[in-house]
């Protein structure tokens, strides 16, 4: 017998020794009584309910992540406009790749809803933070009235929470390179 043949008994050998009982099922009436160790329980369903919305809802972020992969920048936008999914369509706008299309519909919120203004100063923020895409703006106009709508909050009313965060806005845009011009003076 050789070195090799050796070995692939020994192994053969090891692998059976291996399986034992409890891979074999059991006879008799002892294995009546014992519960099997083969099948795990069921799983419950999650608390939150289905679909990437739900999950959304009860702030998991990777259900933003999803939500954002699934609909567009321009459907999140209008979303979180109004409704009852608002404020989720808005948080996932942070994750969006084409999250510029909802300018538009941001500039809108904080001209018209003044109650919203500090959650979409916030995301507005958190997508100014991000590196510019490397390919021509998706909406031109759009982010016009943004930078417009940042600079009016920014140089217009009482110090407060909504002017000193659409002043980091209206900077992260600065330094991202959103700004040029005469317009690119500090608001």
């Amino acid at each position: 017998m050789t070195t090799v043949e050796r070995w692939f008994w020994w192994g053969l050998c090891v692998v059976v020794a291996g399986c034992g009982d409890e891979a074999a099922p059991a006879t008799g009436a002892s294995s009546a009584s014992a519960p099997s160790a083969t099948v795990p329980p069921p799983v419950p369903p999650p608390p939150y309910g289905p679909g990437p919305w739900a999950r959304a809802s009860a702030g998991d972020v990777q259900a933003h992540r999803r939500l954002a992969e699934l609909h567009d920048g321009e459907r999140l936008g209008a979303w979180a406009t109004r409704g009852p999914r608002a404020g989720i369509a808005l948080e996932a706008l942070v994750y969006a790749d084409d999250a510029e299309l909802a300018f538009r519909a941001l500039a809108d919120i904080l001209a018209n809803q003044p109650e919203r203004r500090l959650a979409v100063l916030d995301v507005v923020y958190r997508i100014a933070l991000r590196p510019p895409r490397q390919t021509e703006a998706l909406d031109p106009p759009g982010l016009v009235k943004l930078l417009e709508q940042l600079r009016k909050l920014a140089s217009e009313g009482p110090a407060g929470p909504v002017r000193s965060r659409a002043l980091s806005a209206w900077r992260a845009f600065a330094r991202a390179g959103f700004t040029t011009g005469p317009s690119a003076s500090e608001p």
